[in-house]
């Protein structure tokens, strides 16, 4: 089976999309927030501007949002702690006192693979 670029597969931006949105919100980020974690300067509004701003790098950052969520949701059974969790500050070297949010609005994508891979590293 021949891999096809995610632009290829159908309409997924959208979708994706709006379900970052609802992670963010779960997380208290605000639109500005949002959008740098994004890389954008602002959120998409409409269907059209989804499909001209969303490339194969926010999807990445999307799927990237996507596992530090799981991974949360795993590590915290309770989901309200598992939200709060990148709110807190954390004393791990890679956070420096920090909490883990301030990494990810950096607008840099290798600080939200940091922290993705900090809490996949928590798993086990």
């Amino acid at each position: 089976m021949v891999e096809q670029p995610i632009e290829s597969l159908g309409n997924v931006k959208q979708p994706a999309l709006r379900s970052f949105v609802r992670v963010a919100e779960d997380w208290g980020l605000g639109e500005a927030e949002q959008a740098r974690v994004l890389g954008l300067k602002d959120l998409p509004h409409s269907a059209d501007e989804a499909e001209r701003i969303v490339d194969s790098m926010v999807l990445r950052r999307i799927g990237l949002v996507f596992s530090i969520y799981r991974i949360l949701h795993t590590l915290f059974p309770d989901p309200e702690q598992a939200n709060a969790w990148l709110q807190r500050p954390n004393s791990a070297g890679l956070f420096s006192g920090q909490p883990a949010i301030s990494l990810m609005l950096t607008g840099d994508l290798s600080t939200i693979e940091a922290v993705r891979d900090y809490l996949g590293s928590q798993l086990g």
